[in-house]
């Protein structure tokens, strides 16, 4: 009886191996749609922390800023930090439910610009070479998170992508949000977030994705954050 025990645990113990790398392997599309959706969840409440207290971490705002000039790789090892993940986690969960709304508004309405976006070849040929030409410019002024970036990336932004429609509302406090340094960080948060969107759409990510494997995404979210 002991020897059969003995057995099943580490049948139940291999399984549990297999099982794991399955959904866990770093270079699996699950893998990728969960971190590109939790730098996604990420940008938003940090929209909406700018528009609601005028301020954010920005150490953080470099990171996500930071994805509009890297490859889907590289976004991915940028995104894969715990603080990222767990407020993907408490999104997925609900946890705050005020909170879940807003981050929720901001990172579908991102998602479906993005996908308005990809049918739009001259825009994102003229996203793409201005993206060369603010890239020339952060060279200059040497970090991304300098105020004449944001300010290039801001300018950016308006000319492309906020001419699109749907148009992503951000509510706020019209005190931060008329302030110029603050409308520029909104901008460019936004502009972060449509490309990790289309991170996530690029693997796979889609609206019914989102329903159908949120319990998967939970549980591989526990076992990546284990691993943090």
């Amino acid at each position: 009886m002991q020897a059969g025990s003995h057995s099943d645990s580490l049948a139940a113990s291999h399984l549990h191996g297999i099982i794991r790398a399955m959904i866990d392997l770093p270079d699996s599309p699950l893998h990728h749609r969960i971190v590109a959706l939790a730098a996604l969840a990420h940008v938003s409440l940090m929209v909406n922390e700018v528009a609601r207290t005028g301020s954010c971490d920005m150490v953080i705002f470099k990171r996500m800023v930071d994805m509009l000039f890297a490859d889907q790789d590289r976004i991915i090892a940028l995104q894969y930090h715990r603080a990222t993940l767990d407020i993907l986690k408490g999104e997925l969960r609900g946890s705050d439910r005020e909170q879940a709304k807003v981050v929720m508004h901001y990172m579908m309405g991102m998602m479906t610009l993005e996908k308005t976006l990809s049918r739009e070849t001259e825009m994102l040929k003229k996203i793409g070479d201005g993206i060369i030409r603010v890239e020339k410019q952060i060279e200059f002024f040497g970090d991304t998170a300098h105020d004449n970036s944001i300010a290039a990336i801001s300018g950016l932004y308006g000319d492309t992508l906020s001419t699109l429609k749907p148009r992503i509302m951000v509510h706020g406090k019209p005190e931060f949000l008329n302030h110029a340094c603050n409308t520029n960080r909104v901008r460019s948060l936004l502009f972060a977030g449509i490309r990790a969107a289309h991170c996530w759409r690029s693997n796979g990510g889609n609206n019914f994705r989102l329903v159908i494997e949120r319990n998967k995404m939970l549980r591989t979210l526990q076992l990546m954050l284990q691993e943090e």
